[in-house]
């Protein structure tokens, strides 16, 4: 099983725990996708759809991009970032109109970022199942910003069906509830 880090380790390993074996393979959509492709990988999670055909690919799990932190207006910081790139602050800046800020702190692992967060070191954007409690959730009236995950397997459809079953779907995304995920399986 290949995908990003953080939503394995959140939501798909321990759903998957218990239901059959669990090889994770951590790694950025492109690559994890070669690796399917090449038979390295029975089964990805991927952030994006793939550009080639494959065996199967169907919508897996929505996350809403929220903007958390403990300050008062999107010009504070520090900014906390995934990556030079910006990809989560980018979208949730470019669909609220917002400029896009320059991040301070790039640490490539959202759980560290979501820890950093909730002991007060800055403000990021964070997908609704790593937001931590008692972290304000900012940008009141915002538009909702999801991002779908990808169940794609190669020809061969090895655990398919397994991970499409055993991934909680989350009950209620809604700005109001960004905490209401059923992360148990």
């Amino acid at each position: 099983l290949g995908g990003p880090s953080d939503f394995l380790g959140a939501v798909a390993i321990p759903a998957l725990t218990g239901h059959c074996p669990v090889v994770a393979t951590f790694g950025l959509p492109e690559t994890l996708l070669d690796a399917l492709y090449k038979k390295e990988l029975d089964v990805v999670v991927s952030t994006v759809p793939p550009r080639r055909p494959a065996g199967s690919v169907e919508p897996l799990f929505r996350e809403r991009l929220l903007w958390v932190g403990h300050v008062e207006a999107w010009s504070q910081g520090p900014w906390l970032a995934y990556s030079e790139g910006l990809p989560l602050i980018s979208r949730y800046a470019k669909e609220t109109g917002r400029p896009i800020p320059r991040p301070e702190v790039i640490v490539p692992d959202l759980r560290a970022l979501a820890a950093a967060v909730r002991r007060g070191a800055g403000t990021t954007v964070l997908p609704d199942y790593l937001v931590p409690a008692g972290v304000p959730v900012l940008g009141d009236g915002d538009p909702a910003i999801v991002n779908t995950l990808y169940l794609v397997t190669g020809h061969h459809r090895a655990g398919f069906a397994t991970v499409r079953n055993a991934v909680p779907r989350p009950r209620d995304t809604s700005r109001n509830n960004p905490h209401d995920l059923n992360l148990q399986a």
